[in-house]
């Protein structure tokens, strides 16, 4: 999958995909969904290892920097997925998270070394369970050829609704998402807390 492009379009391409685990338990069953439907979706199904974040055979475990040229695929953010982490640190994703000491949020890259653009900023109070923000992104490290999908959220709900949305809406048409990420907005549509196809789902940005 070396010469495809990196974009969300071209992730069955892959004929051998390495999911990476957190020891999560949210971002885990997640893992565990997202690897299910993959596997039913890409035809010819491909290879799936599933491995810890730390596994010196995939990710270098202090600095968090591929070191094989398999597609991983990573549910949760930089926290405790140290690929993502290092990924975001050495600018190579076009969306990283973005925090202060109220906020979260997703940044843009600055395309002329200005400032990043906010794309998405919520108070941690309004991250309540029935709303928050996700980003879909695939990026491929330059030092490893490795390519990387990533789906998180601001908080466990986002990851969930990321996970959900993915599965549900982004496979079944995985042909026309052919940029390399979408941030989404995700607002609880029947009070249960639980991302459903009752709630909202809203496109903020994609490139």
């Amino acid at each position: 999958m070396g010469c495809s492009s990196a974009i969300v379009a071209n992730i069955c391409q892959g004929t051998q995909l390495t999911f990476l685990t957190d020891t999560l338990s949210n971002d885990d069953t997640d893992t565990d969904t997202v690897r299910t439907a993959l596997l039913a979706k890409c035809v010819p199904a491909p290879a799936t290892t599933v491995v810890a974040n730390d596994s010196a055979t995939t990710v270098n475990a202090t600095s968090g920097e591929p070191v094989t040229g398999n597609v991983f695929v990573v549910l949760g953010g930089p926290y405790r997925q140290t690929l993502v982490q290092y990924l975001e640190n050495h600018g190579v994703t076009s969306v990283y998270y973005a925090f202060d000491a109220s906020h979260g949020g997703f940044n843009g890259r600055s395309a002329d070394g200005g400032a990043d653009p906010v794309l998405v900023k919520v108070l941690y109070t309004a991250l309540d369970g029935a709303h928050s923000s996700f980003v879909i992104e695939t990026v491929r490290d330059p030092a490893s050829g490795t390519l990387l999908l990533a789906l998180y959220g601001l908080d466990a709900a986002g990851t969930d609704a990321a996970t959900f949305y993915f599965v549900n809406h982004v496979l079944p048409n995985i042909g026309t998402f052919t940029s390399g990420y979408y941030v989404y907005d995700w607002v609880d549509g029947d009070g249960n807390k639980t991302p459903g196809d009752a709630d909202t789902f809203t496109l903020v940005t994609s490139g």
